[in-house]
């Protein structure tokens, strides 16, 4: 043991499971971590040491540890190992030798933009893998956000959080940090949303060096849900309007006017320190309320699946920058586009377009099969709906990618139709190159552009 560990938990256990246990790493709501050493390979590890478990919470936390050891993610801190040491349950996981971002970032510390938006890129990797196993972190801050060897972002405090979700159910407690946390949850309401809102208070506070409300934890809370967040650009003269905007989007009270996913978050975040604009930004989203900073009494949005793939990052900028030191300066334009997020809606509406299509197509032919209509009247007919199904749903939505691809198609089909002199073949290309769109646009859709 090492002589300055003179914590009572290191003196009285020594040991937990294989590893001994050296020095106490730090505290949180629900338990304590402390360094711990394999006693043969040497290898260091953190192991979190759970705090004020009944018998019904270790059952509890026995069945929720196994879906955390099993997150798989380059940002998610990995866990090794689960066991009980007498009736005290703890978690061994890898070790972080650079601490937090707390750490390296103290309060009152501005960060430069490159490493606001590289730490915000790799915690919306990792959030957007645990959001797509309907789980939600509810406790994202600043000293959950652990720094590996080569500087790389790992999110932490899985164990407690997932642990947590069943005692709330119990105790109807509030879990997480007051500062960070989101109007639904202190309410007692939590969402997926509610880990954006998180990240756009650190977000804040990275800009500024201060978080967005202070005080006591009631008077905070209270700031969170009615209070409106002072102003960054007059606190941070020469940020673009459009940062301000995108942050203030992501605190809005009511989860429903934030953006789709934290995915949508970190894209409008980049674009707007590149200078594309807030027409980018806001295009496609929910109208704002009359007062976007009122959250509507009772409101909440269910926990939902979303899309969870991995996406590669770049190594985190190492550069500091002391308060008041930050530039905002122009940065290298590019050509303005959609966000990522948007074009993946407008792919998904194209698909779910012609999926109706072809079904329609395939009750229709049936109807009128049964009816027996003319071959020529049923060969128009079908026509007729493969066509106009698809620009209807086009119009309704607003979609013009759809619309054209649409017409593309039955420009394509009629002219070899012409050429050949058969209507028929009109039906059958046209719905071929149908299936060979839908196929498209489903796996466009779904796919996740990497970094």
């Amino acid at each position: 043991m090492d002589a300055s560990s003179d914590d009572p938990i290191v003196r009285s256990l020594q040991q937990v499971g294989r590893y001994t246990l050296r020095r106490k790493l730090g505290r949180g709501g629900f338990a304590d971590v402390y360094l711990g050493e394999h006693p043969y390979l040497r290898t260091q590890v953190a192991i979190k040491i759970m705090r004020s478990f009944d018998e019904a919470d270790v059952d509890t936390f026995l069945a929720e540890a196994l879906l955390v050891a099993q997150l798989r993610h380059p940002h998610i801190i990995r866990v090794l190992d689960f066991d009980l040491e007498g009736e005290t349950p703890f978690l061994v996981m890898d070790y972080a030798p650079n601490g937090t971002v707390r750490q390296r970032y103290p309060e009152g510390v501005r960060m430069e933009p490159p490493v606001i938006l590289a730490y915000v890129e790799q915690v919306v990797d990792a959030l957007d893998y645990i959001h797509s196993l309907r789980l939600i972190h509810r406790d994202v801050k600043p000293e959950n956000l652990l720094l590996g060897a080569n500087g790389e972002v790992l999110l932490s405090d899985f164990g407690i959080t997932v642990a947590a979700r069943r005692m709330v159910v119990r105790t109807r407690t509030i879990v997480g940090t007051v500062a960070y946390m989101a109007p639904e949850q202190i309410r007692g309401r939590p969402c997926i949303a509610s880990d954006q809102y998180a990240l756009g208070v650190m977000v804040y506070e990275w800009l500024c060096g201060v978080r967005p409300f202070r005080g006591t934890a009631r008077s905070i809370a209270q700031q969170h849900l009615s209070a409106r967040p002072p102003s960054l650009c007059e606190r941070v003269p020469g940020l673009p309007p459009a940062v301000e905007q995108v942050v203030f989007r992501a605190l809005a009270k009511n989860p429903r006017y934030r953006f789709e996913s934290v995915l949508a978050f970190a894209d409008a975040l980049r674009e707007a320190f590149e200078g594309q604009g807030v027409s980018t930004i806001t295009e496609s989203l929910p109208a704002q309320p009359v007062h976007p900073y009122q959250i509507e009494a009772g409101s909440a949005i269910p926990v939902r699946a979303m899309r969870g793939q991995e996406r590669k990052t770049g190594p985190v900028p190492s550069a500091r920058s002391q308060a008041g030191k930050t530039s905002f300066g122009p940065t290298t334009r590019r050509p303005k586009k959609k966000p990522a997020w948007q074009r993946r809606k407008i792919w998904r509406e194209i698909a779910a377009a012609y999926m109706i299509d072809l079904l329609a197509v395939a009750v229709l032919s049936s109807v009128l099969a049964a009816l027996n209509v003319p071959p020529a009247l049923l060969e128009l007919l079908l026509a007729l709906c493969i066509v106009l199904l698809p620009l209807a749903a086009a119009v309704l939505r607003q979609n013009t990618w759809l619309a054209a691809l649409t017409l593309s198609i039955a420009i394509a089909a009629l002219a070899l139709a012409f050429c050949l002199h058969a209507p028929i073949v009109f039906i059958v290309v046209s719905l071929a190159l149908l299936l060979l769109s839908l196929a498209v646009a489903f796996a466009v859709s779904v796919k996740r552009p990497t970094r």
